[in-house]
């Protein structure tokens, strides 16, 4: 199951608008973001630059329940929760210099996960408490780190079975939307203003034997808000009816995030939550069940910090 959502986002990211960005390049130009910001708001693409580096952190929340089919129609109803996946991370950027050329190296400094079951879940239950990624797949380094082209988000997130082919744990899976959010500014139009709404076709595409169909997707350029010294652009994001045409697999994802229009992080997501309902099996008589996945990604900084419970200052674990 958690394969198959990783395929449906990782090929939906994919067939986004802006997903060739994934050439790395030397060249930097200067980013007219903080020009812009409240005069004529429109998102520059970040100016990378060797040795910065950006972190953030990420958690997916994935609820599996199971179904039954309506009567009199075609309609899946969702019945009774089955489990709870959860997945956190500490998860840093980097610029770095790559045989002459800029890179991104993407670090994961500290991965987390639980699983809940139903009984767990009950009220008046204990809080189930974060496991190291390590008990689940022992050789999982302490840091993981990955170099990829500028830009390349997609291709990692296309590729992230294969990247982490010597770490068969499921939970691992669940970090797809670490680039599908991060990479989400690389593929805003810089002509889109304020209020403005752009909406592109779905495509059909073949993959592992059989047509996925990437959903058409709805941008909305809501509006500007500011936060400490940073004025952000909020979007929103639809796409509705993915599917996978031989697998039984059916998804509606949609998300909302900000990307800086200035300060040190112009151009890159400074916070991003992304929602999707899946409905998956049927297949060779397999049962149909549901899961809900809730994704964010934070940029951390004087500002912001995610869970001030389990994370000191220094953005390292307290145990």
């Amino acid at each position: 199951m958690a394969t198959g959502l990783a395929l449906v986002l990782a090929t939906a990211a994919a067939c986004a608008p802006g997903s060739d960005r994934t050439v790395a390049t030397g060249a930097t130009t200067p980013s007219t973001a903080t020009a812009t910001a409240t005069t004529n708001p429109h998102v520059t693409q970040h100016a990378y630059r060797a040795g910065e580096s950006f972190t953030y952190f990420y958690d997916s929340t994935a609820a599996t329940y199971a179904t039954q089919q309506a009567q009199n129609g075609q309609v899946v109803r969702v019945t009774d929760l089955q489990t709870i996946s959860d997945v956190r991370a500490m998860v840093r950027f980097s610029v770095v210099n790559q045989n002459g050329t800029l890179a991104k190296k993407v670090e994961l400094l500290d991965t987390r996960f639980r699983d809940i079951s139903k009984d767990a879940a009950q009220p008046g239950q204990p809080a189930i408490p974060f496991k190291k990624i390590q008990t689940a797949a022992p050789n999982f380094p302490a840091t993981f780190s990955y170099t990829y082209p500028l830009n390349g988000e997609n291709d990692v997130a296309r590729n992230l079975n294969t990247i982490f082919k010597d770490y068969p744990d499921p939970h691992l899976v669940q970090l797809i939307d670490i680039f599908s959010l991060f990479g989400a500014p690389a593929s805003i139009p810089s002509t889109v203003g304020v209020g403005q709404v752009t909406s592109t076709p779905g495509v059909d595409v073949d993959l592992l034997g059989t047509t996925y169909h990437s959903a058409g997707q709805v941008l909305l350029f809501e509006r500007v808000d500011r936060k400490g010294t940073t004025n952000q652009a909020y979007f929103k994001n639809q796409g509705l009816g993915n599917y996978f045409n031989g697998y039984g697999v059916d998804t509606n994802v949609h998300s909302t995030y900000h990307v800086a229009l200035n300060g040190p992080a112009s151009g890159l997501l400074a916070g991003g939550d992304l929602s999707e309902t899946a409905i998956q099996g049927g297949v060779g008589g397999a049962p149909r069940t549901a899961t809900q996945r809730q994704v964010s990604l934070t940029l951390q900084n004087l500002d912001t910090r995610s869970a001030v419970d389990s994370y000191g200052p220094d953005l390292k674990p307290i145990s």
